[in-house]
């Protein structure tokens, strides 16, 4: 994109397809990054970055395999009280019933990441209202 004033590229490129909060657009199409449980592939060193021209000494940080998404996810998880716990798995079933099985399975591989009974317990809702 060019930028408006400027007439310089735009430096950032988040993942926002239409814009914050843009809803209008896009159809059925999703509108999210697919992330897998088991992480991101891998997309080069730098994501393509060709790198810059530099004097003197130079390094990269390659922060590749340092995320860690889950920990403080489960850390929370395990805080809950057990009825707060059962609130949180019924607040994520409802929605969760509405979509594909793929994408459930998908998101209770990043619940059972974060805690094995995280996961376990959204799959019982689950379960619960695949009965009704």
């Amino acid at each position: 994109q060019r930028g408006r004033f400027t007439g310089r590229c735009c430096p950032f490129h988040n993942q926002q397809r239409d814009g914050a909060m843009a809803i209008d657009n896009g159809g059925a199409a999703p509108n999210y990054a697919n992330v897998q449980a088991a992480g991101s592939r891998p997309q080069g060193f730098g994501h393509g970055d060709p790198g810059w021209a530099v004097e003197g000494v130079a390094a990269r940080y390659d922060g590749r395999g340092q995320e860690d998404d889950y920990t403080q996810a489960g850390n929370l998880f395990r805080l809950l009280t057990a009825q707060e716990r059962q609130n949180l798995f019924d607040n994520l079933a409802d929605p969760l019933s509405q979509v594909p099985r793929e994408i459930q399975e998908r998101q209770l591989g990043h619940f059972d990441r974060a805690d094995p009974a995280y996961g376990a317990g959204v799959r019982a809702a689950l379960a619960a209202r695949a009965t009704v």
